[in-house]
């Protein structure tokens, strides 16, 4: 019999995990708080995606992928546009840093198997007698 599991489930439980999932997690938390504040500064400035882009050198798809977090940029990449729209990120550690890169391949990876199943709903499956 197959038992649903939401993402909020699996996040919780791979937390528990180890202390080094639980890191990544929480790092990749506070990049999705980051993303959020910059757009929603963008919006409250009134500035269009195109303007934001082009003030922080990178196309507007990219920033589109970005906030609507298809895509996790590079470190550098993020503070660029937060310092475009006036957001102060607090200083990263190496292994912030470090998390911030795994979390990007990681979503890379969910996304394709996501395309390639043709799962969007928000759910895994778990098999067993849970």
């Amino acid at each position: 019999m197959k038992k649903l599991t939401t993402i909020d489930q699996l996040w919780e439980n791979l937390k528990a995990t180890n202390e080094n999932t639980k890191r990544s997690i929480e790092t990749s938390e506070k990049v999705i708080s980051i993303i959020r504040k910059i757009t929603d500064a963008r919006i409250r400035l009134n500035i269009s995606q195109r303007d934001l882009a082009k003030k922080c050198g990178i196309q507007q798809p990219a920033l589109a992928r970005i906030e609507t977090f298809k895509i996790i940029p590079k470190i550098n990449t993020l503070i660029k546009i937060a310092e475009c729209v006036n957001i102060s990120i607090e200083a990263l550690n190496e292994q912030q840093k470090s998390n911030i890169l795994k979390v990007s391949q990681l979503a890379s990876v969910v996304m394709n198997l996501s395309y390639a199943t043709g799962n969007n709903g928000g759910y895994i499956y778990n098999y067993g007698n849970n």
